[in-house]
């Protein structure tokens, strides 16, 4: 099978991606309803607890703005990371892989991969714990994300220019 182009392994994973991309959006907007209409339990120790349809599993924090806020950014955060990701593999399922589009799409996801650890430390530090335990795992994991596609985007640059001066010369 093809990585890239018609009936490859790329338009499999962008369908794939774009299922991850419904559900997830589906599941935000079931959380922020829930929290907006009041539609959740509360706990002794003020915290909610929301029941994740389908599943026997809840999702839950403190009551209070932050961690609502918090909660749904980073779901926002997630959301726009599998639409960027999505809109990748949209290019790559393509019979032209070297353009600008791909490029300036690989740029952008590389920027967002870094836009992780900054935004996941500015939030510690408003939160004021000062605790960056399972943050610093994440963090790494988009950092080596963003070198990786940073690859990719300079491989597909060259490629591109290439493509241009043949062209040139035909």
């Amino acid at each position: 099978m093809k990585m890239f182009g018609k009936n490859s392994i790329s338009k499999l994973l962008y369908y794939v991606t774009m299922a991850v991309v419904i559900g997830y959006g589906v599941f935000i907007g079931f959380v922020a309803f829930a929290l907006i209409t009041n539609r959740f339990e509360l706990t002794d120790d003020n915290r909610f607890k929301i029941k994740i349809l389908f599943v026997d599993s809840y999702v839950m924090g403190a009551l209070d703005g932050k961690t609502i806020v918090v909660l749904l950014l980073f779901l926002a955060y997630y959301l726009l990371y599998f639409l960027l990701l999505l809109r990748i593999l949209k290019a790559f399922k393509s019979d032209a892989l070297f353009t600008n589009s791909i490029i300036k799409r690989l740029d952008w996801f590389t920027y967002f991969n870094l836009l992780f650890p900054v935004a996941t430390f500015i939030g510690v530090l408003i939160m004021g714990d000062g605790k960056l335990n399972d943050e610093v795992v994440y963090g790494m994991f988009h950092i080596l994300i963003a070198i990786f596609s940073g690859f990719i985007s300079a491989i597909f640059k060259q490629g591109f220019q290439l493509q241009q001066e043949n062209d040139l010369t035909i």
